[in-house]
């Protein structure tokens, strides 16, 4: 490893994998039950067959991995900056999953990190209601969000008395998949809000909330008006990822693996090529290609810039059964 070289993002590269392949650190050894077997996903991985069980499931653990892997992260940031506010943050009492993201939200507030204008933030009981379930669900705890709405239910039956329904069929559903017809009222809501509200009365964060439980507007997978940094734009994609089969998606709502792949490819070739000026660009390119399970390209890319990494990385995925090797003859790579 080269010295002084900031290594953090194929830290980040290697604790996405064991999320994704189902890794258990307490096992010391494969042979343990639970354990995962040496090239355990070969056989799915390679299968080239359309639409066949195996890959696809391959495709549905690659998504809900890499986003949950950047849940997890963002929950320990969350706790290590209300330990660091604890004046700000105000956590006091049962410090749960929610009052931290309560305070945490609080310390934000604070330091005026919710955006430019407080004011157009609803209020529930002090707390900035929508602000809050964002964050809930940027950190994966979806269950605690429905909670959170059922237990202020008469506060939210004056602000949004539908929201509770879609929120549920949300939590209920194993993909996080609304059904249709829900799906058509929740994006109806959105288009209707963003379209009738005078412009500086929307909550944002009630908005950001709405695209992710919907899945609306999904052609615009971007932050309006919500502060956010690359792994905050990073976690949005895998969050309203879905796997599908071209039978039952709908056009509008076909927005899967391969398309998410295809977005990483044009930002990597737009702002982390060979003469991106970017820090750190070649680590930080192969972190999101890891995430999106651009296994053979992310070595090929990292090779040339960091070939300890990029050997270590192969003999792991070629561990799990995640790499194809490729035919000498007619590769470019």
């Amino acid at each position: 490893e080269p010295s002084g070289e900031d290594t953090s993002m194929l830290v980040n590269a290697f604790k996405a994998l064991a999320e994704i392949t189902g890794e258990d650190a307490s096992k010391e050894t494969w042979a343990e039950p639970g354990a995962i077997q040496p090239r355990q996903y070969a056989r799915d991985y390679l299968d080239e067959t359309p639409n066949a069980k195996g890959p696809s499931e391959i495709r549905s653990r690659i998504i809900n991995g890499s986003r949950s892997f950047l849940e997890k992260t963002y929950f320990a940031q969350v706790e290590t900056t209300v330990v660091k506010n604890p004046r700000e943050a105000n956590v006091g009492g049962v410090p749960t999953s929610l009052a931290k993201v309560k305070g945490y939200a609080r310390v934000r507030a604070a330091r005026r990190e919710l955006g430019p204008d407080l004011e157009i933030l609803q209020k529930v009981n002090d707390d900035y209601c929508w602000v809050l379930i964002f964050y809930l669900l940027r950190c994966g705890l979806v269950k605690e969000a429905l909670a959170y709405v059922e237990e202020n239910i008469g506060a939210f039956r004056v602000i949004d008395h539908k929201f509770l329904k879609y929120i549920r069929a949300f939590v209920d559903s194993p993909d996080r998949r609304l059904p249709q017809q829900l799906h058509t009222e929740i994006n109806n809501d959105y288009t209707q809000k963003l379209h009738n509200a005078p412009e500086d009365t929307l909550d944002p964060y009630q908005m950001m909330v709405y695209k992710l439980v919907g899945r609306c507007d999904l052609h615009r997978r971007n932050f309006d008006n919500v502060n956010s940094d690359m792994m905050d734009w990073l976690w949005l994609q895998f969050a309203l990822a879905r796997e599908y089969s071209r039978a039952d998606e709908f056009a509008n709502q076909a927005y899967g693996l391969g398309e998410l792949r295809t977005s990483i490819k044009d930002i990597g070739e737009r702002y982390f090529g060979p003469n991106s000026d970017l820090p750190n660009a070649p680590t930080t390119f192969f972190f999101m290609q890891i995430l999106a399970g651009l296994f053979e390209k992310a070595i090929a890319d990292l090779y040339p810039n960091n070939y300890m990494s990029a050997v270590h990385f192969a003999v792991a995925l070629d561990y799990y059964g995640l790499l194809r090797v490729s035919d000498i003859s007619s590769s470019d790579d």
